[in-house]
């Protein structure tokens, strides 16, 4: 065989090393192919048919590099976009509604306990299958048979009569809020087409004074290093309008119930075009076809990750986007 100046040469396979483990084949030597491989780089005395035939054999490999390379970049380009806009989700949804992003996430710590109602029996059914589905695969405690409800999911036509007429009732529904809390929870929720309260631990709050820490009571730990008492759910109800969820799919609405009372999430929340569940009710509603991948992650991430520790927040995000992230 003869190189492409004519001269007798090796096999071009004398050019390769075998990787005898793998069955790998290595080329020694590349440098002569580039992306812009200048043909004037070539002898000039390449002339003869085999010349050509080599110079068309290079140009096509070069071309195969090239390609491959190109890919391989726009791959690269496509993950880190597709991980800051995951980052930017997490980061969105995390933000500590109603508290101070010094302190933890907001998650379930003692059994949830489910009740529904407003449903036909069937549809109760597939509901709280779902519930304790999503609560379970991401890691959220939940009680046994028996139990008190804590996580109280009600479908109604009539939302402000039930919400009204259930606080007549029982004058522990809002928690420790006050008259004006509550009554801006009624009014500005009221065209909403879920309405979610949270009753929230906030177990034991330190602070500092003059520069030195102060442990609230006797259980807070007496260092200026360690968080307050990671905040905890004691009891979730979401009031579902019937007349504005018309048409939605039980499955998704259940998926969002789940997302919102798993988690500290501002009803406001926009989400941007990243595909969730949190989606159902704007105009992007088409990214919202169930949990996705990023919600269930989420989920995961907030359930398993350290509450007490000040990098959770980070630690979700990385979970988050190596787990949606080819």
């Amino acid at each position: 065989m003869r190189d492409c100046g004519g001269s007798p040469a090796a096999s071009p396979f004398n050019q390769l090393l075998i990787d005898g483990k793998l069955d790998v084949y290595k080329p020694l030597d590349l440098s002569r192919i580039g992306c812009a491989m200048d043909i004037k780089s070539v002898r000039p005395d390449l002339t003869g048919p085999f010349a050509q035939v080599c110079l068309a054999i290079l140009g096509i490999v070069s071309i195969f590099i090239c390609v491959s390379g190109a890919r391989a970049a726009t791959l690269e380009a496509q993950q880190a976009i597709r991980k800051e806009r995951v980052q930017t989700f997490v980061r969105t949804i995390t933000r500590n509604t109603g508290f101070s992003d010094d302190e933890s996430l907001t998650r379930w710590n003692t059994p949830i306990c489910f009740l529904a109602a407003g449903w036909g029996a069937e549809d109760l059914s597939s509901l709280l299958t779902r519930l304790a589905q999503i609560s379970a695969a991401a890691g959220a405690p939940l009680a046994g048979k028996g139990c008190t409800p804590n996580f109280v999911v009600v479908s109604t036509a009539a939302p402000d009569q039930v919400i009204n007429a259930w606080w007549a009732k029982n004058k522990r529904l809002f928690g420790n809020a006050s008259p004006l809390q509550i009554r801006h929870f009624l009014d500005s929720t009221r065209s909403r087409p879920v309405r979610t309260w949270r009753n929230i631990d906030i177990g034991r709050v330190a602070t500092t004074r003059f520069g030195h820490f102060v442990p609230s009571n006797s259980h807070a730990d007496p260092s200026p290093f360690a968080g307050n008492a990671p905040l905890q759910f004691l009891s979730v109800f979401e009031i579902i309008d019937a007349g504005r969820t018309a048409g939605i799919d039980l499955h998704q609405l259940a998926d969002y119930v789940a997302m919102m009372g798993l988690s500290n999430i501002d009803i406001d929340v926009d989400v941007g075009d990243a595909p969730s569940i949190l989606q159902l009710f704007s105009p992007a509603r088409s990214l919202a076809l169930g949990l996705s991948n990023w919600d269930s992650t989420f989920l995961m991430a907030l359930y398993q990750t350290d509450q007490s520790s000040r990098s959770q927040r980070f630690e979700i995000a990385q979970r988050v986007a190596e787990a949606v992230t080819p």
